[in-house]
């Protein structure tokens, strides 16, 4: 076989890999999630928030969250709200495919 078709049937291939991994269901969700965190870091300064956060127990910094998530914008409120839930969604999504590889790795195994 010619080496510069092999080369080209090799690109192509290797392009179609990259390409169903980065559409992938698992990527989608890491998408959405890294989307929806850089919209609200853009909304919000966190460099404020740190600076204005209480440093004593953990029941004055849980308040100060509480105060904050409800006295800020609706928009914020719900790009936090979205975050939270892709963010869930794409960990527990992961966690449940590592178990179940590990368990069929388990029982190939046996």
């Amino acid at each position: 076989m010619d080496q510069n078709l092999k080369v080209s049937i090799m690109r192509r291939v290797w392009a179609l890999f990259v390409l169903r991994r980065a559409t992938s269901m698992a990527a989608l969700r890491l998408y959405l999630f890294a989307f929806l965190l850089w919209q609200t870091l853009l909304r919000v300064s966190l460099g404020h928030v740190w600076a204005n956060m209480p440093k004593g127990y953990a029941g004055e910094v849980v308040s100060f969250f509480e105060r904050a998530f409800f006295n800020t914008e609706t928009a914020v409120q719900a790009l936090i709200l979205a975050t939270g839930t892709a963010g869930l969604w794409a960990t527990t999504k992961m966690i449940r495919s590592i178990v179940r590889n590990t368990a069929r790795q388990t029982l190939v195994r046996a």
